[in-house]
């Protein structure tokens, strides 16, 4: 179907060719097109009381390749703008932003739960390997965190390619962890690298917006990095990961804060490790 053509006009245009759960989801997308530009697939097929085979078939009959190309034009149709002030070059945007950001931090910390953390942090520190997952623009935080996780002793593993950290994971054990970042929680390969990691028993903490979503429904722990005002608001804007790198810094230092309590007693040999590496380190940054 041509980009061109009004998805509300799709629908009319096609409303008698669906079947009756369908046209439940086509006349919930009629009576709140402002509410669903902002759900991924699992949201909407909560609100309209059907399943997200369903969405992704309607989506179809009605002419898109699938459910993101229907939100994309969607948001296009209508003009999504609200969380647009007016700002322009002649304002200062640069203080609302830093001002909006500091918002979505302070809910965010009032929501997270430091013995969660400290739970979290505890199971990384014994796992004999933690392979951190992610797709497409999220995947610079999960090397990220790869890194600087092995800065404090533990043996993690991330990639750019999904074909590598897929294999990675189909080769663990039960005792590894797998750390799945995904806004949406929804991403294919990350999906397909958390159901392998559930069918061969490992633990799976998963850093996403969406404590509904079908990745948070395979984990065991989900640290939710949801933006109560986002500074972006259009399926077609960049979203902001600015919540999901505070997660990370903060599951980092419940690991240092458990190393600092617990590294004699319970991981006895790590400490000479990671304070070795710091001097082998220390000499690119001479």
């Amino acid at each position: 179907m041509s980009s061109e053509i009004n998805v509300l006009d799709s629908i009319d245009n096609l409303y008698q060719q669906l079947f009756s759960k369908e046209k439940q989801i086509a006349d919930y997308i009629k009576d709140h097109p402002d509410e669903v530009v902002m759900m991924n697939v699992s949201q909407l097929a909560k609100a309209s009381g059907t399943s997200e085979a369903t969405v992704v078939r309607t989506c179809k009959h009605l002419g898109y390749q699938g459910y993101y190309q229907l939100r994309l034009i969607l948001s296009r149709d209508i003009g999504t703008k609200s969380n647009d002030i007016g700002i322009d070059a002649d304002t200062d945007f640069v203080s609302y932003t830093f001002e909006r950001n500091i918002q979505n931090l302070r809910n965010l910390s009032s929501n997270l739960s430091k013995d969660v953390l400290l739970q979290c942090a505890l199971i990384l520190l014994k796992a004999p390997a933690v392979h951190i997952i992610a797709t497409g623009n999220t995947t610079p935080i999960a090397l990220d965190l790869s890194f600087r996780l092995s800065r404090f002793g533990v043996q993690s593993f991330s990639s750019s390619i999904s074909e590598y950290y897929l294999n990675n994971v189909s080769l663990g054990s039960k005792e590894d962890v797998v750390i799945a970042i995904s806004g949406s929680g929804t991403s294919k390969q990350v999906l397909q690298a958390a159901d392998i990691a559930k069918d061969i028993g490992m633990t799976i903490m998963s850093i996403t917006s969406d404590s509904d979503s079908p990745l948070a429904r395979v984990s065991d722990h989900i640290l939710s990095s949801t933006e109560e005002h986002p500074l972006f608001n259009e399926t077609k804007e960049p979203l902001s990961h600015l919540c999901s790198m505070a997660i990370c810094d903060a599951l980092l230092y419940a690991v240092k804060i458990c190393l600092l309590t617990q590294t004699s007693k319970s991981f006895p040999s790590l400490k000479k490790r990671t304070d070795e590496m710091e001097v082998y380190l220390s000499t690119t940054k001479l």
